[in-house]
């Protein structure tokens, strides 16, 4: 069988795993690029995508250091097992992803000789590789019976109300931190990225864009504590 290369990569807010959500739809606000050298796929390629608002994105976990044949889905509260092939999890014989996101624009930037597709949705860490791109046929990819879907029947994806404190909101106006940013910050925060197996009212940092965020969370709400320029 011969080997397949990536054709391009994700530039995502993510620059580490932690805080990525487990599901592109978590957190629709948040958007990012893929780019792909018209090298490699020529801007004929891309001739009529535009008319597609949803695109099957496969790429690579690249960034997983091994595989399992069975993991904990952070939705089982990371206590239960399941099968990997259960799963979305990244810890595969092969590491390859798929992700279902909005395509926002193609754009042919010559400068770079890039083809330059802005989407949202992103559940992957920045400089993802790519492999391929499909448009989302809903006559084609919705399946001809009533879906079953096993251990995530009895799951649901809670979402918390985000307040930032006194300090985050001065750090703001001081870091010109925009209402664009402000919003993909409380997209990702509202849906707890924490390991589902704790629960404490600790601290923890998070890398967003070019920010590193303190917060914590109390009675149902995620509280901001603290922003400033990442360095990582």
């Amino acid at each position: 069988m011969s080997s397949i290369t990536p054709i391009g990569i994700v530039r995502t807010p993510f620059k580490e795993k932690f805080g990525i959500p487990k599901q592109p739809h978590l957190a629709n606000e948040v958007q990012a690029t893929i780019e792909i050298a018209t090298a490699i796929c020529a801007p004929e390629s891309f001739e009529q995508l535009e008319g597609f608002n949803f695109i099957w994105l496969l790429g690579c976990f690249h960034l997983a250091e091994s595989k399992s044949t069975k993991v904990r889905p952070p939705k089982l509260g990371g206590n239960e097992k399941v099968g990997v092939f259960a799963t979305r999890s990244p810890f595969r014989p092969n590491p390859l992803s798929l992700s279902l996101v909005k395509l926002i624009s193609i754009h042919h930037d010559e400068a770079s000789k890039k083809m330059i597709l802005t989407i949202s949705g992103i559940d992957l860490v920045n400089e993802t590789p790519v492999f391929d791109i499909k448009p989302y046929i809903p006559s084609h990819d919705t399946p001809w019976e009533p879906v079953k879907t096993g251990w995530v029947e009895d799951s649901s994806d809670k979402t918390y109300e985000v307040i930032w404190s006194d300090e985050a909101k001065s750090k703001v106006k001081e870091l010109e931190v925009t209402t664009d940013q402000q919003k993909m910050i409380n997209s990702i925060l509202k849906i707890d990225p924490r390991p589902a197996y704790h629960n404490s009212h600790k601290s923890y940092f998070i890398v967003l864009d070019q920010f590193d965020i303190e917060f914590t969370v109390q009675n149902h709400q995620v509280i901001i504590l603290n922003i400033k320029n990442s360095t990582r």
